[in-house]
């Protein structure tokens, strides 16, 4: 059936009578609110509503979705016979995108239109705004009707999916490239070789369940093997959980639902990890899924028009802690900026650059629609009439405006990285490309396989027949790989088109050894997607493949009032702004505290708050206050006895101690840094919430002067916290604090 395709949902909210917190919701990858705390919150208005839920990233973790839908099942979303339920309002529309955050439509139809070109003209609520005269808002209110799932229906996501797809609504279940946790102790191929299954599929999901009460970890093996074994579920699951009752780890097996199985672990489990976590300190989580491969992840690639904008500095965090994230894997990362030094917007920089010379030399000017008018051009104007004089007043030399103009920019694109603790490996030139002959090259290599033709291109949507006209032109055969259309080579003036240069960078890429390769770009390029993952299989004969991250808008505040940029006014947030006002390591944290592809909020005042509401506080007052009780406790310890940590609040900070390396997997194999991002802030909770217990109950403190012996055995425990939340930090090149003022 091909690869996994996931589906999920974005835009929704949710009010449950259940207090879920940021714990329950960043397993399913929402992002969920008590209304004890956000009594405002408009979903909170309702009976009996507890809390509500909103997404945290396109598409969620597979087994928390099956678990979460199966078996806590929300009355307007998913039926299913015998369920527990909770009382569930679905507050805001649900809409479902798959990987790439294209919608489908209600017919579970692909719309190939991306949600974050929707996204623009929905109100906080969800709701399309009132699109008054904006017909591009009219247009989306029409795709709205298309794909918004409103509450009023009973039944929504498994209505999208056919038969197959009964029991699991959230992905087909599809057998290549699948993700899954594994679990040493279960070993399929021992229970084949005993003839108590047949079949050595390795396709299921072994993982913690969203609901503690639930065991420690659950499986699906039983539903997957059913299909394979021509049995039902629930008897493979009787067979399993008897054999899964020998092993030495597990303390309690039992079958739920359709054939899940929970199991709860042995409590010497959790301590032999906490063990493991204190002899590894920050390398427990180190992996080496990557075994040395090299990979290429190129990101920010701005236009070298000038300094980095916000919007920039987003893309710019994302790739740079995406590649530390491919290199705690085992991964060998090249990190590279595509510089676009060739096209219109160079010659149109060129031409301002030129007036800011004149102005330099005394000379009156006047700055013409559609030139960069920015203040930051005068320094380079300032530095050319520095070095030339009139010179170039006599005699304009494009080229010599050129090569200054644009080492400038990008010395101040590199100072303006440096500030964000970004950095790169390689600097590739568009136009060194274009003067190499490398074009022409990679053309060839396309037409020698009969993938270059020439021919007419259908009109494209929203063109008026008079501003178009078909024309024979040169077609790379793009559809044969998968894209929407085949994509035109050259322009009607017989240069190169744009798709042209990235064929030959990608041509370049691939020479250079890079059969794995990364590519982030802003959601405005959603488009590029199909066409370059077409070239590189094109290129490499399937050997090479590349992987688009995109991201969304930055809306940033302050004093929660909106901030405009735009680069041609000379008016706009630059990422030096950002970190001289509230400093790197924030910036770096807050720009993943959504997943990429999501529009993201900044606010000022926020991020510069010390309380809970502030992520990167509530994870560093963490680390600090560890370090804190550490250098309070008695000096003269015993060695610790890890066993005597044995309630409820230490158990559960230990088990998600336990996740970091399968949050570090899942993380680099979907290349999505941000779940690094909820675990750390999920750590944070556990610890807060443990210390917090010492408040009411004088046992619970970390420190007691009466039980050295336990108190050594918390200070085990809290230094593995500090650990892993080191780790954590490290991914993102943030320093962990051991000091707070």
């Amino acid at each position: 059936m091909g690869s996994k395709v996931f589906y999920g949902a974005v835009n929704y909210k949710f009010a449950f009578s259940e207090p879920f917190d940021y714990s329950w919701g960043n397993a399913s990858n929402m992002w969920c609110k008590t209304c004890a705390d956000n009594p405002t919150e408009a979903a909170c208005q309702l009976d009996e509503m507890k809390s509500f839920c909103y997404p945290a990233g396109y598409y969620a973790n597979q087994g928390y979705n099956e678990s979460f839908f199966a078996e806590r099942t929300c009355p307007n979303l998913v039926k299913v016979s015998g369920a527990a339920t909770i009382k569930a309002k679905q507050v805001a529309p649900l809409i479902l995108v798959n990987s790439s955050g294209e919608m489908i439509d209600k017919e579970g139809n692909n719309t190939k239109i991306y949600y974050s070109s929707l996204s623009p003209y929905l109100k906080t609520n969800g709701h399309i705004k009132d699109c008054a005269g904006n017909a591009n808002c009219k247009s989306f209110a029409e795709i709205m009707k298309k794909v918004a799932w409103d509450n009023d229906k009973e039944v929504l996501l498994k209505t999208v999916f056919d038969d197959v797809q009964k029991a699991n609504p959230y992905y087909y279940d599809n057998e290549d490239n699948s993700v899954s946790v594994g679990i040493d102790f279960i070993k399929l191929n021992e229970l084949k070789r005993r003839g108590i299954i047949n079949t050595d599929t390795t396709n299921f999901i072994v993982e913690p369940p969203s609901n503690r009460a639930h065991g420690d970890i659950y499986t699906n093996v039983a539903m997957v093997l059913a299909k394979h074994e021509k049995k039902s579920p629930l008897e493979i699951a009787e067979v399993l959980a008897k054999e899964f009752e020998l092993f030495d780890e597990v303390a309690k097996v039992e079958i739920a639902g359709p054939g899940f199985i929970n199991m709860h672990l042995k409590i010497e489990v959790w301590h032999g990890i906490l063990k493991q976590i204190n002899e590894l300190k920050t390398e427990f989580g180190t992996l080496d899924i990557g075994n040395n491969q090299a990979i290429n992840v190129e990101f920010v690639s701005a236009n070298p028009t000038g300094p980095l904008h916000i919007g920039h500095a987003r893309g710019a965090v994302f790739g740079d802690v995406l590649a530390n994230l491919l290199k705690k894997v085992g991964y060998k990362v090249t990190k590279e900026y595509y510089i676009n030094d060739a096209g219109a917007q160079i010659d149109t920089l060129i031409k301002s650059v030129y007036l800011r010379y004149k102005e330099a030399l005394g000379k009156k000017i006047s700055i013409e629609k559609g030139l960069y008018p920015g203040e930051y051009l005068k320094p380079i104007g300032d530095g050319l009439a520095k070095k030339y004089g009139k010179e170039l007043l006599e005699k304009q030399d494009n080229q010599v405006i050129r090569e200054y103009t644009l080492s400038s920019i990008l010395e101040i694109i590199k100072e303006d990285m440096n500030l964000l603790g970004v950095s790169h490996d390689v600097f590739t030139s568009e136009y060194e490309l274009q003067k190499s002959g490398k074009i022409e090259e990679s053309i060839k290599i396309l037409s020698d396989k009969g993938l270059v033709y020439e021919g007419y291109l259908e009109k494209p949507k929203g063109k008026e027949s008079e501003n178009w006209t078909p024309r024979k032109e040169m077609l790379f055969r793009s559809t044969k790989f998968g894209d929407d259309v085949d994509r035109a080579l050259k322009k009607e003036d017989g240069s190169w088109t744009y798709f042209a240069s990235d064929i030959a960078y990608h041509f370049d890429k691939i020479s250079r050894g890079f059969n794995n390769m990364i590519v982030e770009l802003g959601s405005d390029h959603g488009g590029y997607v199909k066409r370059l993952k077409a070239v590189v299989s094109a290129l490499s004969d399937d050997q090479a493949k590349i992987e688009v991250k995109l991201h969304n808008i930055v809306n940033f505040f302050e004093n929660g009032k909106p901030v405009k940029m735009s680069k041609r006014s000379g008016n706009f947030l630059t990422a030096r702004d950002v970190v001289e006002e509230v400093g790197r390591d924030i910036t770096r944290f807050i720009m993943l505290t959504r997943k990429n592809d999501m529009v993201l909020d900044f606010d000022f005042a926020k991020v510069k708050e010390q309380s809970k509401d502030n992520p990167i506080f509530y994870v560093q007052y963490a680390h600090a206050r560890a370090h804190s009780l550490m250098r309070n406790a008695p000096k003269e310890l015993p060695i610790a006895d890890p066993s005597l940590l044995k309630t409820g609040g230490e158990l559960f900070l230990i088990k998600t101690l336990a996740k970091w390396p399968d949050v570090v997997e899942i993380s680099a194999r979907l290349y999505e840094p941000h779940r690094i991002t909820f675990y750390l802030l999920e750590v944070a909770e556990a610890f807060h919430v443990l210390w917090g217990y010492g408040k009411s109950d004088l046992n619970m403190r970390f420190i007691l002067e009466d039980n050295l012996n336990l108190t050594a055995a918390r200070m085990f425990l809290v230094q593995a916290l500090a650990h892993v939340i080191a780790s954590g930090l490290s991914i993102f090149n943030i320093e962990p604090l051991e000091e707070m003022s």
